[in-house]
């Protein structure tokens, strides 16, 4: 599984490197990078359950917030959240950055070989159990 720093590093670096957030005030340049970082790592919030009860890691972890539905909801989540704190970014970079920074994690987290018990991505969960790679590691 990628640590929080890939998933906060690399998308930030992509970010970064559009140029669109360089034309932002100061303090909203701020503010987006870390709208940036609970965006990309939200998918990960489903971990807060094993902190509590570790056997919950297999059932839990990548179930529940790595589906299209809840990536769903955290993109909406993400694009309110830019539109409230980031005013000065244009609606359809909003989206856009809000999106890509969502769909970075899963992407990320279909990479990893398969050392883990839950590997792949279950993104039509609750429907199937079935889990997505990217096609090499």
């Amino acid at each position: 599984m990628p640590s929080p720093i890939v998933h906060t590093i690399l998308p930030a670096c992509l970010m970064a490197s559009t140029g669109v957030p360089s034309a932002l005030p100061r303090r909203q340049k701020w503010l987006l990078v870390v709208i940036a970082i609970f965006i990309t790592n939200s998918p990960d919030f489903d971990l807060i359950p094993t902190l509590f009860d570790d056997k919950l890691w297999s059932t839990v972890h990548r179930w529940y917030g790595h589906n299209l539905f809840s990536l769903t909801a955290l993109a909406l989540l993400g694009r309110w959240l830019i539109g409230k704190y980031v005013p000065a970014l244009p609606k359809k970079a909003a989206w856009w950055t809000a999106i890509l920074l969502l769909a970075s994690h899963p992407v990320l987290d279909g990479m990893v070989h398969p050392q883990f018990v839950e590997t792949g991505v279950p993104l039509f969960f609750p429907f199937s159990r079935e889990t997505y790679h990217m096609p090499t590691w």
